[in-house]
């Protein structure tokens, strides 16, 4: 990932919860907030329980509070959820008070994955108690020593839902650099073939060699003889006429006329 997730959805900053990212140095899966809601009047039975999911998004992203929306939500089960009220930043290690519990272990899928009663005198954070740390987002200030609202909201008596969504680990495919074609000199390529079909045999073609260099320079066209050492002398008869130079002496080459 190469940016922020953004914000859960939900009504939860007015209940003074506050959202922590997973990590973007992670090199694994992460697990993100994608929704915080506070049960409404009517709704909450005047229970005081935080409820934790943890999903796969096949729509993601979508708003999870959508009724309609529940076939883009996969379960998660078995993930381990930390909620802890000693005060550590993070889990890990381990806080001084904590309770971990696996979601849809003891809970039907049609219910949230796990719940954790809260004590109306303690703050509490949740998160997904797997992998590094940073490996999952953490909600909280999370309490329920909020106002009356009405009917089974009052002050002890607030439940929260928090849904943590799985993101796997971007798959980087490797930088394959170009195949950059060698730069080809065209008439060095004809020039060593044809060198290579002199009759009867070919001559070997040695670009950096003295003789075809003094021979092209001079004009004395194609080979007609391949290198042969004579009297303590180089020699090579080309058309245009014979040079020869002693050996060694690669830089005072004359030419002698057939």
């Amino acid at each position: 990932m190469d940016k922020t997730f953004g914000p859960p959805s939900g009504d939860w900053a007015g209940y003074g919860i506050t959202y922590t990212e997973p990590s973007l140095a992670v090199d694994g899966d992460r697990w993100l907030v994608s929704h915080i809601r506070h049960y409404p009047p009517g709704t909450n039975d005047w229970r005081h329980n935080l409820y934790v999911s943890t999903y796969n998004y096949t729509g993601f992203p979508n708003d999870p509070c959508m009724d309609d929306e529940w076939a883009l939500r996969v379960p998660c089960v078995d993930v381990p959820v930390i909620c802890w009220w000693s005060g550590e930043d993070t889990p890990y290690p381990l806080p001084a008070g904590y309770v971990i519990l696996k979601t849809w272990a003891e809970k039907p899928l049609n219910e949230p994955g796990c719940n954790f009663p809260l004590e109306m005198n303690a703050t509490y954070k949740v998160a997904v108690y797997a992998g590094e740390p940073g490996a999952s987002g953490i909600v909280s200030n999370v309490h329920t020593r909020h106002p009356d609202e009405s009917g089974d909201v009052t002050a002890g008596h607030h439940s929260f839902d928090v849904y943590f969504t799985a993101i796997e680990s971007a798959v980087v495919p490797p930088v394959v650099p170009p195949v950059v074609p060698p730069v080809v000199d065209v008439e060095q390529a004809i020039r060593e073939e044809a060198w290579n079909r002199l009759y009867p045999e070919g001559v070997n073609y040695n670009p950096d060699a003295a003789f075809p260099q003094f021979a092209l320079d001079n004009g004395l066209g194609a080979p007609v003889t391949p290198e042969f050492d004579l009297l303590g002398y180089r020699i090579q008869g080309f058309f245009g006429g014979i040079v020869k130079s002693k050996i060694g002496d690669w830089g005072n080459i004359r030419i002698l006329a057939w």
